[in-house]
């Protein structure tokens, strides 16, 4: 007969890579970051960023702040940039800031107003996450600078908004005349 030795509770959680979930209730304010591998659910109000593995933002709750998680489902407020593999908006969404996600679910009646970028991250370490909280911008610029497209510049416009070509036109019978008058 074999026997096994049992795991102890310390041993079992340690193996686990479920967390309890943490709630922030409606009637609490938190001012500062938040940083942990679990489910956080958020009724209340949070000034600061967020770093966890899945993040919900209940109707009335509000988050100031950024956000990077796996996963974000948000139902009420949050001002600041999301970094999140699934993003989901539900209709009593509202989002004011940056948007970089895989996947993107966007109910009819949820508000954004920012940049949204479509990437596929690699599955971040838990210093990775830590130090997309403490830097909110990447390489030095902020999501919504590395999201804008180049402007094209254009140049003078006539009267009517087509392109003043004049300048160049002229330019290239003077060029012509130039051409013809060189000695051969």
């Amino acid at each position: 007969m074999f026997f096994k030795k049992r795991a102890s509770s310390v041993d079992r959680a340690e193996k686990s890579d479920s967390y309890p979930p943490s709630v922030i209730s409606k009637n609490l304010e938190i001012t500062g970051d938040l940083v942990g591998k679990g489910d956080v659910h958020v009724s209340g109000t949070i000034d600061g960023n967020i770093a966890c593995g899945s993040l919900t933002v209940s109707e009335g709750a509000s988050v100031n702040g950024q956000i990077n998680a796996a996963q974000v489902s948000v139902h009420g407020t949050v001002h600041g940039s999301i970094i999140a593999k699934n993003i989901s908006l539900r209709r009593t969404a509202r989002v004011i800031g940056d948007v970089t996600h895989d996947t993107l679910e966007v109910e009819s009646g949820a508000f954004l107003e920012g940049f949204y970028k479509r990437s596929l991250p690699q599955p971040a370490a838990e210093t990775d996450v830590k130090q997309a909280v403490e830097k909110p911008s990447i390489e030095g610029r902020s999501l919504s600078q590395q999201n804008q497209l180049p402007q094209h510049k254009r140049g003078p416009l006539r009267t009517n908004g087509a392109p003043d070509t004049s300048v160049a036109v002229e330019d290239a019978k003077t060029a012509k005349e130039k051409s013809h008058h060189a000695p051969k």
